[in-house]
């Protein structure tokens, strides 16, 4: 199992980070970490903050384990206080995993 091609891909610098946008302002790391805890073992949870220290709406989730991250992820929607939100891989993952998009490559999908 270990030797699965899957599971052979080096883990992204950053970790398995997901990004949670249109959170509720009044979240906290621990309402984050209680969401995903139940998708697998969470490493780390920041809730985005401006200056003044209030929430952004967006928060990082650094996932143990990839297939933890990609359980989450395959949710049409993850229920965090009540509030439906949408994920997706982080920048950097998407980056290091060779997912990112350049210009020319979404033009070129636009005109398929």
């Amino acid at each position: 199992l270990a030797l699965l091609e899957e599971n052979l891909q080096p883990k992204p610098s950053c970790g398995w980070e997901v990004v949670a946008a249109g959170l509720p302002l009044h979240m906290n790391e621990e309402d984050l970490y209680r969401a995903f805890s139940k998708y697998g073992r969470v490493q780390h949870v920041k809730v985005t903050r401006d200056a003044n220290g209030l929430s952004k709406g967006v928060g990082l989730i650094v996932m143990a384990h990839r297939q933890s991250a990609e359980t989450a992820l395959n949710m049409p929607e993850v229920d965090i206080c009540g509030i439906g939100v949408k994920l997706q891989w982080s920048t950097m993952v998407k980056d290091e995993m060779g997912l990112m998009k350049n210009r020319d490559q979404e033009k070129g999908e636009e005109e398929d």
